[in-house]
């Protein structure tokens, strides 16, 4: 009995440490590195299966990967519908594992238990592709699926105070209030989208009622973006509007001579119909061209600097001879600005931006933070998760901002809190300490 005790006592820890790790620190490893984040940790794994004592390694690989491979399945089976398939996958994959662990690991029925009930409770417990947030961040609240389709996949966010309750509102659009599901896909069709508008009621985020919204104010603010480019665009009645019909647009595809004439036809079209950002930059008399671009103080030196995006992106400021000086360019061609806020108690601002893997060609972007210098921009963090339209603002009225985004893989919103917590350098600091350890007892025997 006492045996069994120590045992649980052990795979329960290790199970929670080698989940984080590999979610925390190993995948962001792959994602950032490529094939040297790989090469990294098969050397990490030899170092630690050299360590071991030679009893101990098949059983201890096996419980790992085991492990690793029921987190993937489970996460996997949220897709099945069926109950009845969900039930037969379970028992199929609970089975396998069983006899993989029990008869070739030669694992106690105490590890194969715990190898079992901790997969299936972490699985229950954390939302796999949320993982990658909580280096940087508690997850305040996340939105239903706010959009079914496939004309686009991602919606501005607007903030705005609505309820005169001194806290920003978290608006944007979706179908699913009259859409919950689409068993074929709309071809070149007028959708007609909803507003959602969330805010805080003291205890939580909840959505208050379209029909109890201003809809001309709230349209009038709402930022333009290029929903549906380049097919669709967005009008003032909240529908998505096909600029051309399915057989026209088959016809000019067919006909290869046409084809790119056509293509740039709708993009010249979309953009012409869309609200181009025009101004004057401050204190500055000469006129800004049309661009994409964020402005502010990212030098500190009182006057508000613009941080394009385009391929490359650049951090430009104005001279006193009417002409721009480039401060900064992207190296990479996916670059792009999100927004310049802050999430901090002491309001110091940053720069948000999205980037794809340093070494990866996959042209992927998450979400990163930046701080300028003559020398070059210094990162403050990274999270390996997809979001876009990223907004800042104190919706529970603590004083701090918390991080508004759209998700747009699982169509959704996300408000996310900063957190001064080292999860990075806690994690390490443990495969450190696990490594010290398995070197000491080896040396001792």
């Amino acid at each position: 009995m006492k045996k069994t005790i120590t045992s649980f006592l052990f795979w329960v820890p290790y199970s929670f440490f080698i989940y984080f790790l590999y979610h925390l620190i190993f995948i962001p490893s792959l994602l950032e590195y490529s094939y040297l984040g790989f090469w990294g940790l098969i050397l990490l794994l030899g170092i630690i299966l050299f360590l071991l004592k030679p009893d101990e390694r098949k059983p201890l690989l096996v419980f790992t990967l085991l492990f690793l491979l029921l987190i993937k399945s489970f996460a996997g089976m949220e897709k099945i519908e069926s109950y009845w398939k969900t039930f037969l996958f379970y028992g199929f994959v609970f089975i396998l594992s069983f006899l993989i662990a029990r008869f070739y690991g030669k694992l106690s029925y105490t590890a194969v238990a715990s190898l079992l009930l901790l997969s299936l409770l972490l699985n229950t417990l954390f939302i796999r592709s949320e993982l990658p947030l909580l280096t940087q961040f508690s997850i305040k609240w996340v939105s239903d699926k706010l959009y079914t389709g496939s004309t686009t996949e991602f919606f501005p966010i607007l903030l705005k105070e609505i309820n005169k309750d001194g806290k920003p509102e978290v608006i944007t659009l979706g179908n699913t209030d009259a859409v919950k599901e689409l068993k074929e896909k709309p071809i070149l069709k007028k959708e007609q989208l909803h507003i959602f508008a969330f805010t805080w009621d003291g205890k939580s985020i909840v959505r208050i009622p379209e029909n109890q919204l201003d809809k001309k104010s709230i349209i009038n603010d709402y930022p333009i973006d290029y929903v549906g480019f380049p097919y669709y665009v967005l009008n003032e009645e909240l529908e998505l509007t096909p600029l051309t019909q399915h057989e026209q647009l088959t016809n000019h595809l067919m006909n290869f001579g046409d084809s790119p004439f056509y293509a740039m036809y709708l993009t010249m079209k979309n953009l012409s119909e869309q609200h181009q950002k025009k101004g004057t930059f401050p204190d500055d008399p000469f006129p800004l061209p049309d661009t994409e671009y964020i402005k502010g103080d990212v030098d500190h030196d009182q006057k508000d600097e613009l941080l394009v995006s385009s391929t490359p992106s650049a951090i430009i400021k104005p001279t006193t001879d009417n002409h721009w000086k480039v401060l900064w360019t992207a190296r990479d061609q996916y670059f792009r600005f999100e927004n310049y806020i802050s999430l901090h108690a002491a309001n110091k601002k940053e720069m948000i931006a999205l980037e794809k893997s340093l070494f990866s060609s996959n042209p992927t972007r998450y979400v990163a933070s930046y701080d300028y210098s003559p020398n070059g921009l210094l990162r403050n963090w990274k999270v390996f998760v997809s979001l876009n339209n990223i907004q800042a603002g104190d919706f529970d009225g603590d004083g701090i901002n918390e991080m508004a985004a759209f998700d747009y893989v699982n169509r959704r919103v996300v408000i996310l809190e900063k957190h001064n917590l080292p999860v990075l350098i806690i994690l390490s600091g443990g495969l450190g300490l696990l490594l010290g350890i398995l070197a000491i007892r080896r040396r001792r025997t």
